[in-house]
């Protein structure tokens, strides 16, 4: 477990450093998504064919796939609620483009602009658990 700790607290946060403003092409995204599972595949010694969502969902960390858009609400949400105006005006200017993937995950505009951010974690956890 030291091992997965290490890989979540260096690698994954060096991996996905500021990708809550990027664009990924669905290519580029599961090249991101097979480095973070093979890491699992490592750890835990699995075969190459087999998935790894069960490992994740044991080990409370979630699949790229929901952690890059789990970031976009986040980080919005962070502008939104900041002291600056600059960046409030400027969240409120991209909101769609922010609830439009958060839809898919079962989160409704009025969940992300009135939730905590540990409810929103929480619904792309439960949108996770549901999906195992």
């Amino acid at each position: 477990m030291s091992a997965l700790y290490l890989i979540q607290t260096y690698c994954l946060r060096s991996l996905l450093f500021s990708c809550d403003t990027w664009y990924l092409s669905s290519c580029d995204e599961k090249r991101v998504e097979v480095a973070w599972n093979n890491d699992f595949r490592k750890i835990f010694n699995a075969y190459w064919y087999d998935s790894v969502k069960l490992l994740q969902y044991y080990c409370y960390c979630l699949p790229v796939s929901i952690l890059l858009p789990m970031k976009k609400p986040l980080f919005w949400k962070k502008m939104l609620c900041s002291g600056n105006m600059i960046l409030c005006r400027s969240a409120k200017c991209c909101d769609a483009s922010i609830f439009a993937p958060a839809a898919k995950f079962h989160l409704e505009p009025h969940d992300v602009v009135r939730s905590s951010i540990t409810c929103i974690k929480d619904s792309f956890w439960f949108y996770f658990s549901k999906v195992v």
